[in-house]
């Protein structure tokens, strides 16, 4: 497995950031209030299934589980960006 240069610290930081522009980027598919409310609860209900029970039983620290957050909410935020910008003809 690939030795990360970012600490546990870092990987908190970007999935904490990552996470909260996730909920403004979809805000703009939310038609309902109900649909922006759980868009805006997404990121921390995913974070807290992905990253909570895993965190202290993994000897890196639980960075594995930040990894994935921070690389599925940036990949879902690129996605969204493109596809709102994109001109169906």
């Amino acid at each position: 497995m690939l030795k990360s240069t970012f600490s546990t610290a870092d990987w908190w930081i970007a999935a904490v950031v990552s996470g909260l522009v996730f909920g403004p980027v979809m805000q703009s598919w939310a038609s309902t209030r109900r649909q922006k409310l759980g868009l805006a609860t997404a990121p921390a209900l995913a974070g807290a299934l992905a990253v909570g029970p895993f965190s202290a039983a993994r000897e890196d620290g639980g960075q594995t589980p930040l990894m994935l957050y921070t690389g599925t909410m940036l990949g879902l935020i690129v996605t969204m960006a493109i596809f709102t910008h994109v001109q169906w003809s």
